[in-house]
């Protein structure tokens, strides 16, 4: 609840009275939006537990299984048939046309209609925020009432390796070039650009795995996750059925004594090692939303209003930043600026919060339940994911219904 409460302490009339952009912390508080029966809603969304590609329970599951079992769990939950979906959009990077014949089978193996349209869309790491923004506009635009926003990704069974057929040409121009830079190195990049030390990405990457820990041994995250029964092969060839139950990515004993032992993965004199990055994994999540007139009339529940979204493009070789541009025009949009960053105090080997800004935050990204060291893919449907988390646990901690 105390984190929601400095979420709404974000969002004041820009700029101020009398037109000074500097803001006092103790001043700024949430103006009230107008809420409407047109309003996009968000109603329910659930996830799978995130695996470790190549090495964890979901290495020899197909995509179609993990979003079969996200779509069918949302709908079944709700106790709404599918032939109420005016659309269903899905994230995807690595199947080959961004998922789309994935998506398809998917869609029948979760027995829905062949009515019921469904697409895939790829922008990269932001894949299944696009599915999200791409429903909520289409329920914004009149054209439907309800719509469900998916991100699934199988790192284990693709390859990132292969960006596809390019031009020759592509060497005269510097832009061009920085397009195929390795992620690994962009995160070298922003490290070196933005003074990132080793020693900051070891603290958080420490801070996030306690968090979610913490999270998962306290049941934060049972609510969301649908359990996934699949087979898996051993080393030694031998089958056997699972259940998954739990995120993988997880691990209680990193230290900072631990992280500081290892090498730099991408960059003989770089910061960034396999213990302070994300993971590549597998997993799924769906999201249902719709229009507040037609969840109202079906009895669904709202748990959150979706206000406004934006897109910034970032250098191709810096592209890690790119939230950093978003959100503060995202919440110029929603009729707010971001005075200081969502959260309690920052943590060790995180920057303090600074004063009201109206660029790009220069402050890490946080979570509450642990973040990407813990918690994430580079290339998943990842926002549907949080989304999904986070709406449910707003509902069970009894917290305001507007992100």
């Amino acid at each position: 609840m105390h984190r929601v409460k400095v979420i709404s302490g974000h969002l004041s009339s820009y700029p101020p009275q009398g037109g000074n952009r500097k803001c006092n912390i103790n001043h700024c508080r949430a103006r009230a939006a107008v809420s409407g029966p047109e309003d996009v809603v968000v109603v329910h969304g659930r996830r799978t537990a995130i695996g470790k590609a190549k090495r964890g329970l979901f290495k020899d599951t197909t995509p179609d299984e993990l979003l079969s079992a996200v779509m069918k769990a949302v709908m079944t939950d709700m106790g709404l048939s599918p032939d109420r979906l005016g659309d269903v959009c899905v994230g995807n990077v690595l199947q080959p046309g961004a998922g789309a014949v994935m998506a398809r089978i998917a869609h029948f193996l979760s027995e829905f209609p062949e009515t019921v349209p469904v697409y895939t869309v790829n922008r990269q790491c932001s894949s299944g925020l696009q599915a999200l923004f791409n429903i909520a506009g289409a329920i914004k635009s009149g054209s439907i009432d309800l719509g469900l926003a998916c991100g699934v990704e199988s790192m284990s069974l693709q390859e990132m390796g292969n960006p596809g057929d390019l031009s020759p040409r592509l060497v005269d121009f510097e832009k061009a070039r920085a397009c195929v830079v390795p992620m690994g190195i962009t995160s070298e990049n922003v490290a070196e650009r933005f003074g990132i030390s080793r020693e900051k990405q070891d603290a958080f990457a420490v801070s996030s795995h306690q968090k979610a820990d913490r999270a998962q041994r306290s049941g934060r995250f049972e609510a969301e996750i649908v359990p996934v029964v699949t087979r898996v092969t051993d080393a030694e060839g031998t089958e056997s059925t699972v259940t998954v139950l739990k995120d993988e990515g997880v691990r209680p004993s990193t230290t900072l004594e631990g992280l500081g032992k290892l090498r730099a993965a991408f960059r003989a004199d770089g910061s960034t090692t396999a213990g302070n990055s994300s993971q590549v994994s597998d997993g799924a999540a769906a999201l249902l939303l719709g229009r507040r007139s037609a969840v109202e009339a079906l009895g669904l529940p709202v748990l959150g209003v979706l206000r406004a979204s934006a897109v910034v493009g970032v250098p191709p070789d810096m592209m890690g930043i790119g939230p950093a541009y978003a959100i503060p025009a995202a919440l110029e949009q929603a009729g707010g600026v971001l005075c200081r960053e969502a959260g309690p105090p920052a943590g060790p080997g995180e920057p303090e919060r600074r004063s009201h800004r109206p660029g790009p935050p220069p402050g890490l990204h946080r979570r509450p339940h642990g973040g990407h060291p813990a918690a994430r893919a580079p290339t998943h449907g990842e926002e549907v994911r949080l989304l999904a988390g986070t709406s449910t646990r707003l509902v069970n901690r009894g917290s305001p219904k507007h992100l």
